[in-house]
């Protein structure tokens, strides 16, 4: 998430105002101490022109392998979402495009 917000040549009070939480939020997100809802990464993604995967720190692909096991894992927390998560969700998707 750093490197996106460096990259943007954005500061972190910046980035917070554009997606909507506090600067100490923002802080934890940068540093790892706390994961962001779907709605709040959409807005991240948006803001720093990034991928979830990059700023969650996944790579862009699963590694060899893993596919099917991602694949599943995937499938069965997709299902867990309720209907406002999986509508941003979808949005997000829509926007990677």
């Amino acid at each position: 998430m750093r490197a996106a917000r460096l990259r943007a040549g954005l500061p972190q009070t910046e980035v917070a105002r554009l997606v909507a939480i506090s600067r100490n939020a923002y802080s934890r997100l940068e540093r790892g101490r706390m994961l962001p809802s779907l709605e709040t990464l959409h807005r991240l993604c948006t803001a720093l022109g990034a991928s979830p995967n990059e700023l969650l720190g996944h790579p862009a692909a699963p590694p060899l392998g893993m596919s099917a096991a991602a694949k599943d894992a995937l499938q069965r927390r997709v299902r867990q979402l309720n209907g406002r998560q999986a509508l941003a969700l979808i949005q997000l998707l829509s926007d990677m495009r």
